[in-house]
């Protein structure tokens, strides 16, 4: 062989040939044969083959000591050089011999595996002696040889690598991840733990995912691996998020890894209600995922937020009670008083998604504590979680905030088919919500039709609905008939061109309990289609009946129809002045028919027809006349109530005034009139009503409902007379008032006269004396023939002024003279009423 060898190295004188048959002669294992090439000095000891690999890396991947040592001897000889993948000599050595790599995608990376094997410690020991060797080259997918011993579990190499102090335990491959999650990832706790006894391993590093090794070994359910940890609590992270925000804790719970979850929360900075990227802490995946007894350690911790929301606003009770995990539902209520009645973004209670997924045992135990998902379920119309929480035994009768059953909400939603099932399992067809709203009267403010006919044919009550909430309901008729019996009331719409007196039933004995009650959006609509059959039209301001006392000489077996009607328009204007108007106050009226009965024993009244808008169905004659004079008296009372106004205009209009405007006093003086009429046209009204009272029900109803009514005309009487005598008062003040402001304004008027006689009184005062003094120049007097100046006059009208000054300080200031003039003053004054000048006794003095 060596022969064969030297023959070809004398044909070729070239070194690539050579060097072929070394690397040949490497791979076969032939150390002779190597030695014997080695000899020649112009052999490239550095040369590749087609794969990129040298000698050298040949003899580490063949595990041939004692070649890697000859190669290693020759001079010149590059003991790091890399192959075409990137692996050095050291990496091949690291490995194992004869391994086998494998290049596969898996997400859309690569992957290299390595089969178990063992490395040769002498040849690794040989590369490191050498100072060329790079202990932390990285191959084409970023493996060191430590890299490489780690993963053939070459725990003999990995200490001879991690001797030396510029090895990189921390190195990250392509991918991002280090040797220690690498070892995690398959399983390598004898490499773990010999990777952990390195002081510079970095056990917080994160991979490409940004999970950390206590992340890694949390998931594998490795007890003793997270046990090692966590006795490390002073320089790992155990509160540490990955890319998707998720904690150790947080992945065992995941996994459902009950002995990992109550070993981190015993750490002692632990945070148990850290939220990933979807907001869910361990907790609400726990229960998500139905791991009962994680859910349950998780829970008993007091410092675990119980009812945190995650990104969609479920609570870990609203996870639980969706996916029907019942064990850790009775758990969150029973021992950690979970919130039942939280909503999700979508409104959406833990029982409305129990119900939506139909599990009944969970809505069973969520019954007690949940307040209005049969309300929200309802409101959706989601009828088969209905049936469910309906079989749950759930109360169908619970208030929600605003005080409405689910009824309420059926017939808000017109939800007709959730009404009939409610209605079936006994739902209270009465009940009042924060508005005084029965469900009846809530189908009629909505118009459903169809939920007012099942209301009625379940025998709702209609006692609280007026008149004007039944045309709310039917708001396409003017007429409307409500026929009762004992059934139940049924509703029937007439059309507007109807005429009722061809619908109402022939002289013939009426069934037993059976009545109708016709209603009429108004008084037009009771004209078009009553006819002659209603009487006369009302006249303004009157109540007018029928019949009259004749009635009682007809036939025992004729129909009689009992009538009472007023009407209150607008009174036009008078005069000029701004009295008081009677307002438009509308037009009321009922009727009803009466038969004689089926035993013969009197009468009955079979037919009630009523205008009146605020009253509520009346279930008898009795009841349909007592409204009729509530609404009269209604009218009355707002009659009063625009009286008052108008007197309050009076008043701001006198003190405005202030009892200069000639027209208030006749003002106050008419309306003054028009309250005696309106006292004269009430005595008219209760005594029109009193005479029909008595007429019919003494006469055909045996005296029932006599009291009743003159209670109600009695009170009609005392109200309305103590607001007309309020207005009586208010007007009668008013007039005293504004007397008062026109005597005060004389009164003005006389001070200002008297002044300006007081003003003339001085003037006279001076001018007097300067008068004197003229004229006593103008008299004959020897003294005075001369002419003398001008300056005499000054003197001697000084001196006149003085002596009259003098003068008038001496009587006012005697006693004697005071009285005198005093008793003069109280003459005068008797005589002719000096005091009615403005002047008081001290001015008359003066």
């Amino acid at each position: 062989m060596r022969h064969k060898y030297r023959t070809r190295l004398l044909k070729s004188p070239t070194g690539d040939q050579v060097v072929l048959d070394l690397i040949e002669a490497v791979r076969n294992r032939s150390l002779g044969i190597v030695q014997f090439l080695l000899a020649d000095s112009s052999v490239d000891v550095n040369l590749k083959d087609e794969t990129g690999h040298t000698p050298l890396s040949w003899a580490a991947r063949t595990r041939r000591p004692l070649v890697v040592q000859a190669l290693l001897k020759v001079e010149g000889i590059c003991a790091d050089e890399k192959d075409d993948e990137g692996l050095t000599p050291l990496s091949w050595a690291a490995g194992w011999r004869g391994f086998k790599v494998e290049l596969t995608r898996e997400f859309g990376k690569r992957h290299r595996r390595v089969s178990e094997g063992t490395g040769h410690i002498r040849i690794v020991e040989s590369l490191l002696a050498r100072v060329d060797v790079d202990v932390n080259s990285q191959d084409d997918e970023g493996w060191t040889p430590l890299w490489w011993a780690a993963s053939a579990r070459n725990l003999n190499a990995m200490r001879c690598l991690l001797k030396r102090d510029d090895i990189d335990v921390n190195s990250r491959d392509s991918c991002g991840r280090t040797i220690l999650s690498r070892a995690v990832e398959t399983e390598l706790l004898s490499v773990v733990n010999l990777l952990l006894d390195k002081d510079d391993v970095d056990i917080n590093a994160k991979d490409d995912k940004g999970r950390t090794l206590l992340s890694l070994v949390s998931q594998k359910d490795d007890w003793e691996m997270v046990d090692s940890l966590l006795r490390r609590e002073d320089i790992i992270d155990i509160n540490a998020t990955d890319q998707v925000g998720r904690t150790p804790l947080l992945w065992a719970s995941l996994a459902g890894h009950l002995r990992i979850v109550e070993r981190l929360l015993l750490a002692e900075h632990i945070d148990p209600d850290v939220k990933d990227e979807n907001h869910q802490t361990p907790l609400s995946i726990a229960a998500e995922l139905g791991h009962a007894n994680v859910a349950r350690a998780l829970a008993l911790r007091k410092t675990v937020d119980i009812d945190s929301k995650d990104l969609h606003g479920r609570t870990p009770l609203s996870w639980a009670a969706g996916q029907g995990h019942f064990a850790i539902v009775d758990h969150l209520l029973r021992d950690r008083d979970a919130d039942a009645n939280s909503r999700d973004n979508n409104g959406r209670t833990p029982m409305w998604w129990a119900a939506e997924k139909g599990h009944l045992k969970v809505v069973t135990i969520l019954e007690s504590y949940d307040k209005t998902t049969l309300h929200s379920l309802i409101s959706e119309g989601n009828q088969p979680a209905v049936c469910v929480v309906l079989s749950a035994g759930y109360d169908i009768n619970k208030l929600d905030s605003r005080k409405q059953t689910p009824l309420h909400v059926a017939v808000r939603n017109n939800r007709v088919n959730l009404a009939k099932m409610l209605i079936s399992h006994q739902a209270s067809l009465d009940v009042k919500d924060n508005l005084d709203m029965t469900p009846l009267s809530l189908a009629l403010q909505n118009h459903g039709q169809d939920l007012v006919k099942l209301l009625l044919k379940s025998s709702a009550s209609s006692a609280d609905i007026n008149v004007s909430g039944w045309f709310a309901g039917y708001r396409q008729s003017s007429i409307l008939c409500l026929t009762g019996t004992k059934e139940g009331w049924r509703c029937v719409q007439y059309d507007d061109n109807i005429i009722i007196r061809d619908v109402l039933p022939k002289p013939l004995i009426p069934s037993d309990g059976e009545k109708r009650l016709f209603l009429f959006k108004d008084s037009s609509a009771w004209k078009r289609s009553l006819g002659s059959i209603s009487g006369d039209a009302p006249q303004s301001y009157k109540i007018q009946t029928s019949p009259s006392r004749f009635v009682l000489e007809r036939s025992w077996y004729e129909s009689i129809h009992f009538s009472a009607s007023l009407s209150m328009p607008q009174e036009p204007p008078r005069s000029y002045r701004k009295t008081f108007r009677m307002p438009y106050l509308g037009e009321i009226r009922v009727m009803w028919s009466i038969r004689p009965s089926k035993d013969d024993l009197g009468w009955k009244a079979v037919d009630l027809l009523s205008t009146l808008q605020d009253s509520s169905v009346p279930s008898d004659a009795t009841e349909l006349y007592t409204q009729f004079i509530f609404a009269v008296e209604a009218m009355w009372l707002k009659l009063c109530d625009r009286a008052e106004d108008h007197v309050s205009q009076c008043r701001l209009d006198q003190l405005r005034e202030k009892g200069q405007s000639a027209e208030l006093i006749h003002r106050l003086a008419e309306d003054a009139q028009k309250w005696l009429d309106l006292r004269l046209m009430l005595r008219d009204h209760i005594q029109a009503a009193d005479e029909l009272a008595i007429l019919y029900f003494r006469h055909f109803n045996g005296g029932d409902g006599l009291n009743q009514v003159q209670s109600a005309l009695q009170r009609l009487e005392v109200q309305v007379n103590r607001r007309l005598n309020t207005l009586d008062q208010i007007t009668r003040d008013l007039v005293q008032l504004e007397f008062t402001w026109v005597a005060v304004r004389e009164a003005n008027k006389s001070t200002s006269i008297a002044k300006s006689i007081r003003r003339i009184r001085w003037i006279t005062f001076i001018f007097l004396p300067a008068m004197f003094a003229s004229n006593f120049f103008g008299v004959n007097i020897t003294f005075l023939k001369e002419n003398p100046e001008w300056r005499w006059y000054i003197l001697i009208g000084g001196a006149v002024l003085v002596l009259t000054v003098f003068g008038w300080l001496t009587f006012k200031h005697n006693r004697i003279w005071s009285q005198s003039l005093e008793a003069s003053y109280l003459k005068l004054n008797k005589q002719f009423k000096v005091s009615k000048l403005g002047l008081s006794k001290e001015e008359w003095l003066h």
